[in-house]
């Protein structure tokens, strides 16, 4: 059995995606501090504009993204083309983004740049309509203090009394020079993985005619770490957020992150993660705040009417009509990339790791090669497998497996014609290690 690396095991919440983002609470009082109007959604609720992008003090470009909401029984992706899309501030200064993509727009390398103590809008004009967010101030950033993690045993079913073993991490900030301030985090990780086997020869058809046998003739794979080694960079889809308007000192300590149980396939290599630490407006945060809080409540989705979020951008013409997302304009400060010790776990976890790896290899063996060795207790005469081979089939790909024997001793084996088996980028990724990673 092999879990692909991209079927995440944390909770994932798809906001701000061109979907329909709804909220089910028995009451609306969490954003008793803004007064907004929250009708009900009636029966145009799949087809609203959602918004999706933000500004700060980190140089552009900066990237808008719109779509349709699509309802709830046929979630869809349905991007928004062709509109109009402005960014403005207090001083004059405006940019036309450029649709670089199908409802993606973008600002030019060399265009707006945020300014700490600017205040700034966005304007849409699509479909005949336009719709503008309140100017919002660019507010300064905090720094981040620390990052750090604990080993901790979390309820990981949401169905069924589970328990594991993991990572939580934790962040701490810098203290804020104004009491209230407004924090919300966006967590980017990058993991190591690998391919099942390296490519150490590759067959296309070629023989050996000066052996006298004739057999056929793999050649040496020039680079067979070139597909072997993958990282992958991904944002963490849980939302984060904390005010400091009631505590003593304007400072977060240790607030509490994601969780990555011990055998998650993140972990299997080295695992590094870095956080986006964003001062917001207190309307951008009870916004943010109340994504978060239907994350994490999300199995009472159905439990009431559901009540749209509701952002800050409305039509021009008709204040009423829903828009759905935010445009953030925020200070951003980055923390380092904290990296986990690479394969460090309770001793008993080991047991449940040595599992997870066993399987990895058990689902390698059936599926990769060809012929799977029997117990790998027995040589493969490797060029009978590929001499039968056909046109079809090429390129093969051969490798060095461990065979069960006394002493152990590699095999030469060959491998399916399975990209997954000798392609990492298969599992998401690229070849090319970050600039910051670790060994």
């Amino acid at each position: 059995m092999h879990n692909n690396i991209k079927e995440m095991k944390i909770k994932i919440s798809h906001v701000l995606k061109p979907l329909l983002i709804i909220l089910a609470i028995s009451t609306i009082g969490m954003l008793s501090c803004v007064e907004e109007y929250w009708p009900e959604l009636n029966s145009d609720y799949d087809n609203l504009l959602v918004v999706d992008g933000k500004i700060t003090n980190e140089a552009g470009p900066y990237t808008i993204k719109l779509s349709h909401s699509s309802s709830l029984s046929e979630p869809s992706q349905n991007p928004l083309s062709d509109a109009i899309v402005i960014i403005s501030d207090n001083e004059g200064n405006s940019e036309t983004l450029s649709e670089t993509s199908s409802g993606t727009y973008e600002t030019s390398i060399t265009g707006m740049q945020g300014v700490i103590g600017r205040m700034y809008k966005l304007s849409i004009s699509t479909e005949g309509k336009t719709y503008e967010s309140a100017f919002e101030e660019l507010l300064a950033p905090v720094g981040v203090e620390s990052v750090s993690h604990k080993e901790e045993t979390h309820k990981v079913s949401e169905t069924e009394e589970i328990y594991e073993s993991g990572h939580q991490f934790y962040i701490s900030t810098e203290t804020a020079t104004k009491n209230k301030s407004y924090f919300y985090w966006e967590i980017e990780e990058t993991y190591e993985h690998h391919a099942p086997y390296p490519i150490g020869y590759i067959y296309n058809g070629t023989y050996d005619y000066l052996n006298k046998y004739g057999l056929p003739h793999p050649y040496e794979f020039n680079n067979p770490d070139s597909l072997y080694f993958c990282w992958t960079t991904d944002k963490v889809n849980i939302i984060f957020t904390q005010s400091t308007e009631y505590l003593n000192t304007p400072k977060v300590n240790e607030l509490a992150l994601h969780f990555i149980p011990l055998s998650d396939e993140r972990l299997r290599i080295h695992y590094s993660l870095m956080a986006k630490q964003y001062v917001v407006s207190e309307k951008a945060y009870a916004f943010m705040k109340s994504l978060e809080d239907l994350n994490s409540n999300n199995d009472n989705l159905y439990a009431s009417m559901p009540y749209q979020i509701r952002g800050n951008l409305v039509n021009t013409e008709n204040p009423q009509e829903t828009a759905l997302g935010y445009f953030l304009t925020a200070g951003v400060s980055n923390s380092e990339h904290f990296f986990l010790p690479a394969n460090v776990r309770p001793y008993e976890e080991y047991e449940r790791w040595y599992m997870v790896e066993h399987e990895f290899e058990l689902w390698a063996q059936a599926h990769c090669l060809y012929p799977a060795p029997d117990g790998f207790n027995k040589r493969l005469r490797y060029w009978e497998e590929i001499a039968i081979s056909t046109p079809d089939d090429w390129p093969l790909y051969l490798t060095n497996v461990w065979a069960i024997s006394s002493p152990p001793s590699k095999l030469l084996v060959v491998i399916n014609k399975q990209p997954e088996c000798v392609d990492c980028r298969t599992y998401g990724g690229t070849t090319q290690k970050p600039d910051f990673w670790i060994d």
